[in-house]
């Protein structure tokens, strides 16, 4: 019998059962007529409304009385039973009773926490018939040893997961500040700012309306870049393009974090959106449903109600080489994965879907005053001021196949390479 999962980060909650999913951002606001308010629609209030909204409440569980007041709340136990409640109650709706529930916990969530998480949760009539490692769940279904990333709000939770003699066993803990998912996602906005000011003059970080339209949009690019090299942005009337290429520094920093850990590296789903980010499976909603299943079938229904950190591993490993999970330009580099300069050098220019010669020094490449050399392809010094180069990994100097250029007569074009 499968388990309804409840998967808990301070970033997000999610309530599983089958097909059905209830999330909900760990982030309350404080509305005007005294009330808390949860879902998605909080993080919509983030920069207008900064001093009615809280993120850190499920972070910092515990019942040490609030600095201020927040809503008639006393301390943040009582915001994460409120949430708590609101999630259970949107989730009996669409799924009607909750029965064998089971908790999947981050590692750094500490024992003290657990246990008044679990008195927050009898308090609501859901106490758990399990609690599962989160790190171990997540490597149990690659069936191997290696490393797992929560993203948080304000920090990155690396675990280490440990295989010996066939058994799982959840290892050190670490908690990496200035990594979590909020801190990224200024880096982005501050990216994506600057492209806006760059294509139309126009700044969205003057107005706190305009700064939280353009946090609005972001996690919606990363879906787009998943699959594109570009993302076209609308803020309040302005449109503007953001390149894969320009964000591919926020992955690389988590990178960076981990770039010594041994064995499989999973990621959760946060994580796997972003650009930039190499990583070896991240497991689907599916994969979780079967690994805790695998886990519990293992435990006898008397057994204590602890968090389980250690199990068997799957009898069959998964071949993360060919996870359907796996996006296809996020396997971890190799020296074999640089490109060489060759295979970037641009041939043509597409103007309106018409791709136009630059060897060939077509009048089209011309007018964007480009020159194609023995082994690279730049803008002559006559146009430098007038072509925008929109990408971090080419400039006026040395042009590569996927960058984007912009006239200041508002002509746009792209770069790319015709294989003969």
């Amino acid at each position: 019998m499968s388990h309804i999962l409840l998967d808990i980060t301070d970033s997000q909650i999610t309530l599983t059962s089958g097909s059905t999913v209830i999330a909900s951002p760990g982030a309350a606001l404080a509305s005007s007529d005294g009330r808390l308010v949860f879902g998605h629609g909080v993080l919509e209030e983030l920069k207008r409304r900064p001093l009615e909204t809280r993120t850190d409440f499920w972070s910092q569980l515990s019942t040490v009385s609030l600095t201020s007041e927040f809503a008639g709340a006393r301390h943040s136990a009582d915001l994460v039973y409120e949430h708590l409640k609101f999630i259970f109650n949107e989730a009996e709706r669409e799924m009607g009773e909750i029965t064998h529930l089971s908790v999947i916990a981050p590692s750094s969530l500490s024992q003290a926490q657990l246990e008044l998480l679990l008195g927050i949760m009898n308090a609501l009539g859901k106490t758990p018939a399990s609690i599962l490692d989160r790190a171990l769940l997540h490597q149990h279904a690659t069936g191997k040893a290696g490393v797992h990333l929560d993203l948080q709000w304000r920090q990155l939770i690396v675990t280490k997961v440990n295989l010996d003699q066939g058994q799982l066993t959840v290892g050190k803990s670490t908690s990496m500040p200035g990594l979590g998912y909020l801190d990224l996602l200024e880096q982005c906005l501050e990216y994506c700012a600057d492209m806006c000011v760059e294509q139309t003059r126009f700044d969205p970080r003057r107005s706190a309306e305009a700064e939280q339209n353009l946090f609005n949009a972001i996690p919606g690019a990363f879906e787009t870049l998943k699959h594109a090299e570009e993302a076209a942005l609308s803020v309040n009337g302005y449109e503007f393009k953001i390149a894969r290429s320009g964000l591919t520094f926020i992955g690389t920093q988590v990178m960076k974090a981990v770039e010594s850990a041994p064995g499989v590296l999973s990621v959760d789903g946060l994580l796997a959106n972003l650009p930039g980010i190499r990583f070896d499976y991240a497991a689907d909603l599916q994969s979780l449903t079967n690994a805790s299943d695998h886990i519990l079938s293992t435990r006898g229904t008397d057994a204590p109600l602890s968090r389980i950190s250690s199990t068997n591993a799957p009898s069959q490993e998964v071949d993360v080489s060919e996870s359907p999970e796996l996006r296809e330009s996020t396997h971890r580099p190799d020296a074999s994965d640089e490109p060489t300069l060759h295979s970037t050098v641009p041939t043509h220019i597409l103007i309106n879907s018409q791709a136009y010669s630059i060897t060939n020094q077509s009048p089209e490449s011309q007018a964007f005053g480009l020159i194609a050399g023995p082994d690279r392809v730049y803008v002559s010094d006559a146009f430098r001021n007038r072509v925008n180069v929109l990408s971090t990994q080419s400039s006026h100097e040395q042009l590569h196949a996927g960058c984007r250029l912009y006239r200041d007569d508002g002509f746009e074009a792209l770069l790319i390479r015709v294989e003969s």
